[in-house]
């Protein structure tokens, strides 16, 4: 993971923890999150619609499926 990475997902993490979300939970939630962001298939985070989040996260949700690259945390 690049550096410029790393530190956007640190903020990640501390933005959890002001909101009170910790331990194994914030990491859950780190975890999703990359998953997410790198299941784009080359859109930028920026350029995401809530449609388009929608629609992934149902596709999750209904198939149970997961991205296939796998993020540390």
């Amino acid at each position: 993971m690049a550096e410029k990475e790393k530190s956007f997902w640190g903020k990640y993490a501390e933005k959890l923890r002001k909101y009170g979300v910790s331990g194994h939970n914030a990491e859950w939630h780190v975890r999703r999150a990359q998953e997410s962001a790198y299941g784009l298939k080359g859109l930028k985070l920026n350029d995401v619609s809530s449609a388009y989040l929608d629609s992934y996260l149902d596709v999750i949700g209904r198939n149970g499926e997961r991205p296939t690259r796998r993020v540390a945390v």
